[in-house]
């Protein structure tokens, strides 16, 4: 008896070690991915002022100081985000370059989510599925790169996997607790971007669909719903305690994403920016948004034939814009790779993975209604695709011995290199030709090592390392020395010599917001430029501005502008900054007389 009392405990104790261990060991071989990540991409997340978004990036920036400062935005400005950013903001509160910083912080932070979300996401796979393998497909793709340059678009994207990595807890241990937390999840990524609420409808399905009893799916119904509805409405209500508006917005924002959705068949004068003439182009066609109501409805019913033009058109591009989402080397092996994941799932009979993994992003269709499909929004759920193309990437490695699989690969590669060829494709071409080279030599060492095999290390490896090939070079790293750029320093003149919160006017808005100025826009579609120079000056005079900000970024996206802006400097306008290549100005408003 003393025996089995002393032996019990220490049994107990060494299989809770070896649990452990082989939990630590799991996560090893993706940590070591995302470290490699880390150090090949890191230039790319230190970026100089130069290589900052001067619009979306920088909004969500300037959204953080202000929610530090106690702005709160409504929900419709996606709050979760201005708080995000407001947290990178505080440790630099003091800096001239408090911008840059809070932007490279932001950066890492959201560049670690996106990788944390996909790595929970792969534990739940099934076989022959390893998280390696997914997480290696992250290691290869410059997805996450492109994804935080949209910063609402990387911290959407995370905090949606980690409502779907939830969900697939759901599925596998069948734990209503695991709704009620991705319910919660879904109402954080619908902070960070509105999209949330049409993804919040997929959420429900799913929680109702795996529940499949009508008792369960009413218990999931509650449970994916009130966690979500609580956050989306305490937001509501906090921000609206302060403004007094306690609406969603949500109307606004679609609407004006539909106009400018316009520019999917106008490609504008060219005066203009193309953005700003869509939407003069949207109304002249579909009326304003006040004769709407902001109705997207309401507005195509005015003209369907216009809005059957745009939806046609953005049918045909939609294929190029998702190959260039998931970077045109990469996309065409990766979609192969997610496909053949999908007749695993069906071959080993797990039609509900197979039908969660195709269902979560049926979101974007809401993309049809408003003909507007950026890149970043079909990258939103890139989780789903490369869960599937890990799938499909352990099914590959495990029947690598099998010559009809491996002929089956070698005719589908060999036939898209040949439509590349024919159609002067040379990415998808490198793409498949080196894809199908890694898969050939995984094969060989795979034949080789029979009848013992290969290690599935091995070939993972061969084919990850054809992707490493597929993706080029990576940025040298460079040390940053901000203020020496044109547009570092015009920062620091504004500044030195203006109060914080003076009225610059400026095409896009982030070196404003950076040296903590207001901004007033002259793209949008208010201002006068039919004006002549001398009127236009009395514009900016009767608006209040004090300086007018010039760069290249304004000479080119709008040569009319610059058109006013040129016969004035010295005639109402005084140089105040000038950058050593004249191609960055401050240029002083006078008084009038």
């Amino acid at each position: 008896m003393s025996v089995v009392e002393s032996e019990t405990p220490s049994g107990v104790n060494a299989g809770a070690s070896w649990a452990r261990w082989e939990t630590v060991r799991s996560a090893l071989g993706p940590l070591i991915l995302f470290l490699i990540n880390l150090f090949l991409v890191h230039p790319l997340l230190t970026p100089g002022l130069t290589e900052i978004g001067m619009w979306d990036e920088a909004g969500y920036i300037n959204s953080g100081r202000a929610f530090a400062e106690g702005v709160i935005p409504g929900f419709a400005a996606n709050p979760l985000t201005a708080f995000f950013y407001a947290l990178t903001y505080l440790p630099f509160r003091n800096s001239g370059f408090w911008f840059v910083y809070s932007d490279w912080l932001g950066r890492f932070l959201l560049f670690g989510l996106l990788w944390l979300s996909l790595y929970l996401i792969s534990k739940e796979l099934p076989r022959p599925s390893r998280p390696v393998a997914v997480m290696g497909l992250m290691l290869v793709a410059p997805l996450a790169i492109e994804l935080i340059r949209f910063p609402s678009d990387a911290l959407f994207a995370a905090l949606a996997g980690f409502s779907f990595w939830q969900v697939l807890r759901l599925h596998n241990l069948g734990r209503l607790r695991n709704l009620v937390a991705a319910s919660a999840w879904m109402g954080l990524a619908a902070l960070a971007r509105n999209d949330g609420l049409v993804l919040e409808g997929i959420l429900v399905i799913s929680g109702v669909v795996i529940a499949r009893k009508p008792k369960a799916a009413l218990q999931s119904l509650l449970a994916s719903v009130i966690p979500f509805a609580l956050i989306v409405g305490g937001s509501v209500v906090l921000a609206g305690l302060r403004s007094g508006d306690f609406s969603l917005g949500v109307m606004g924002r679609t609407y004006d994403n539909f106009e400018s959705g316009q520019m999917v068949i106008y490609s504008g004068t060219g005066q203009m920016d193309l953005t700003i003439e869509s939407h003069a182009e949207a109304r002249r066609h579909f009326g304003t948004p006040e004769e709407n109501g902001y109705s997207v409805f309401r507005a195509i019913a005015r003209n369907p034939g216009v809005y059957f033009q745009r939806l046609a058109a953005v049918v045909r591009e939609l294929p190029r814009t998702l190959l260039y989402a998931y970077g045109i080397r990469f996309s065409v092996p990766i979609f192969l790779l997610a496909a053949r994941g999908l007749l695993e799932l069906i071959r080993q009979r797990k039609r509900m993975l197979a039908f969660l993994l195709i269902l979560w992003p049926a979101h974007l269709a809401s993309g049809f209604l408003i003909t507007l499909f950026r890149e970043g929004h079909l990258r939103f759920p890139y989780y789903a695709v490369f869960a599937l193309a890990g799938i499909g990437v352990g099914a590959v490695i495990e029947r690598l011995s099998s010559r009809r699989e491996v002929l089956a690969w070698s005719l589908v590669l060999a036939g898209f290199a040949l439509y590349a060829i024919l159609d002067e494709k040379a990415a998808i071409l490198y793409g498949a030709a080196v894809l199908l080279i890694g898969l050939l030599v995984g094969a060989f060492l795979t034949q080789r090592g029979q009848p013992e095999g290969i290690s599935p290390q091995l070939s993972l490896s061969v084919l990850l390392a054809a992707g490493l090939v597929i993706h080029g070079g990576y940025p040298s790293p460079e040390p940053r020395r901000l203020g020496e750029a044109d547009i570092e320093r015009a920062v620091l003149y504004l500044e030195q010599n203006f109060e914080e919160g003076t009225l610059i006017a400026a095409g896009a808005p982030g070196v404003i917001w950076a040296a903590r100025m207001r901004y007033l826009g002259m793209t949008s579609g208010d201002v006068p430029i039919g004006r002549p120079p001398e009127g236009f000056l009395d514009w900016l005079r009767d608006e209040g501005a004090v300086a007018v900000y010039v760069d290249d970024g304004l000479r080119t996206s709008s040569p009319r502008l610059w058109e006013l802006l040129e016969p004035l400097i010295g005639h109402g306008l005084e140089e105040g900054f000038v950058g050593e290549q004249d191609d960055v100005l401050v240029l002083h408003v006078t008084p009038g007389p």
